[in-house]
């Protein structure tokens, strides 16, 4: 289970990829993607203060049709935010239930095609300590606190070389300042 570390240094990834060089506030718009790669989590208050079954966790707000459903609230909320925007909130959106699934290796799964199947998916191509009901109180704080360390010093050195490529590096072409980026 990537912590919610892994979550925001993916959508940062994400944003630093798809938005253009010249968006207005980007700090601010990367920041803000960021926290919304972590939103599916968010579906934790219906079992922990709702008491609802931990099935809960993991479905509909780990979908791909979540996902584009909230890029397009979050361009419709604030003007100003272009298509591409929007797409890039949704990638980074879709990005967890994505990232949860590869990572699932014992767990039952992801909702990711949620509302047209309620099949779980879980792909188990890299195992990560997976949470289980009760893991703070097991003092498990310290196993959650390694594995966010090894998710920052894997992502995190991608995120900060895509930075660098994108606006630090001297010379001509997509890795000028005053280019365009990737696009």
């Amino acid at each position: 289970m990537p912590m919610p570390i892994a979550h925001a240094l993916v959508g940062a990834t994400i944003a630093e990829i798809l938005l253009p060089q010249d968006t207005s506030h980007r700090l601010a718009k990367v920041l803000t993607i960021a926290g919304l790669a972590v939103a599916p989590d968010l579906d934790f208050f219906f079992v922990w203060f709702l008491g609802l079954d931990r099935d809960w966790h993991r479905g509909f707000s780990h979908s791909l049709a979540m996902s584009a459903l909230l890029g397009g609230a979050f361009v419709l909320a604030r003007r100003g935010h272009r298509w591409r925007e929007a797409a890039t909130c949704a990638f980074a959106v879709a990005s967890h239930g994505l990232l949860d699934a590869v990572t699932t290796v014992q767990g039952r799964g992801v909702e990711l095609l949620w509302p047209f199947q309620a099949e779980r998916f879980r792909f188990g191509l890299v195992e990560l300590w997976e949470a289980q009901p009760g893991w703070l109180a097991a003092g498990e704080f310290g196993r959650a606190l390694q594995v966010s360390l090894v998710e920052l010093l894997v992502l995190g050195p991608v995120l900060v070389g895509l930075i660098w490529y994108r606006h630090l590096a001297p010379g001509p072409g997509p890795r000028s300042r005053s280019g365009s980026g990737f696009f």
